[in-house]
């Protein structure tokens, strides 16, 4: 359920289709997404599961959409309003 929520925001913020973004995609190398867009997609995320992650997620840490998915799953689970 995370990971189809996920892949569709990703999808909507760079308007491409959800099935071009597989775990292992970089936000960078593979997508083309430049840091706002990264930060962006960050904040719908946050906004859809009802969640505050780090602040630096949308900086260098934060490379692949799978890592996102897990930070997600991290979050929710230490304390998020979701359950997963």
């Amino acid at each position: 359920m995370i990971w189809k929520q996920v892949q569709q925001l990703v999808a909507d913020a760079l308007q491409i289709n959800p099935e071009e973004i597989s775990e292992k995609t970089r936000f960078r190398d593979d997508l083309g997404a430049d840091s706002l867009e990264v930060f962006q997609i960050v904040m719908a995320v946050e906004q859809c599961f009802d969640i505050v992650l780090e602040q630096s997620m949308a900086d260098v840490k934060l490379r692949t959409v799978g890592e996102l998915c897990e930070k997600v799953k991290e979050t929710m689970g230490a304390g998020g309003q979701n359950e997963f």
